[in-house]
Formats: C-alpha cells, sequence, structure tokens
C-alpha cells in the first residue's frame, strides 16, 4: 500500500502535534524508517507549529509539554526541509494552502485531518494525495 502512496509524505501541523502528543514521535519515526518513509517540510510550518505551540487549548491541556525549540528541533531533524514556490489558493484557509504547495512540489502524500483539505480531492490539479492519521498509522503498521 505504501507504493501507492509513495515514500514522502507532509504532516499537517496539527498531525505533527499528535506524533509529539506522549512523545509518541520516536516510535513513529523507528517504523517509518524501517519502510523507508520521509517527511517534508518548510519554514511557514515551522512558524506555524510556532503560533499552534502558543494556543491555549493546547497550553491548558498540557499537549505539549517541553519547550517550543524542543519541538522545533525535532520538526527540523525528522524533515526534509523543501520551500515551496508556487502558490496554490484552493483552500478556504488560505494559511494551509502552503501544505498543498509542499505536497504538490515534492509528490508527497499529505497527512491530515482537517476537513477543509476535502476540496482538493476532488481536483484533477494540483495532484495532491490526501490521507487521514487513521490511514497513515495502518501504512506504517503492515
Amino acid at each position: 500500500m505504501i507504493s501507492e502512496m509513495g515514500n514522502s509524505f507532509v504532516a499537517d501541523t496539527h498531525i505533527w502535534i499528535s506524533f509529539f502528543y506522549r512523545n509518541r514521535l520516536e516510535e513513529i519515526l523507528q517504523k517509518c524508517l524501517t519502510k523507508n518513509i520521509y517527511f517534508k517540510s518548510c519554514n511557514e510550518q515551522l512558524k506555524e507549529f510556532s503560533a499552534v505551540y502558543h494556543y491555549p487549548q493546547i497550553k491548558d491541556k498540557k499537549l505539549l509539554p517541553l519547550s517550543l525549540k524542543i519541538y522545533t528541533d525535532l520538526l527540523i531533524n525528522a524533515t526534509d526541509s523543501y520551500e515551496p514556490q508556487k502558490r496554490f489558493s484552493l483552500l478556504h484557509d488560505y494559511k494551509d494552502n502552503y501544505l498543498i504547495d509542499l505536497a504538490h512540489q515534492t509528490n508527497s502524500t499529505l497527512i491530515s485531518d482537517d476537513k477543509g483539505f476535502r476540496t482538493i480531492k476532488k481536483l484533477s490539479s494540483p495532484k495532491v494525495k490526501i490521507i487521514s492519521l487513521k490511514k497513515f498509522y495502518s501504512l506504517i503498521e503492515e
């Protein structure tokens, strides 16, 4: 099934939060390495992660108890950095368009549970595969 998806993935910022939650990142990356799965990210995602890190619902629930620097360093080290060039303006939540750019330009599958990305599945261009977090977990468990 991974061969259908390719081996390159872009994870929505909220997916990264779920990877970090309860220190699951190491386990997930180990499974990905055995299947030659790689992640792509960019500076814009680091900025978005930094903003989300400070959201009250994240801090109040103590979902990310470590420092921002630790999480951003983990994100940088767990991904290949690529700065997307073209800007699609297809999503209602305009600030998430960079994820479409990044996935499209790196021929990566986007992992997201955000309902806003559903419209992309209906379009013939750009060609971007989108899967849920549950589907991604099933891929790395195969």
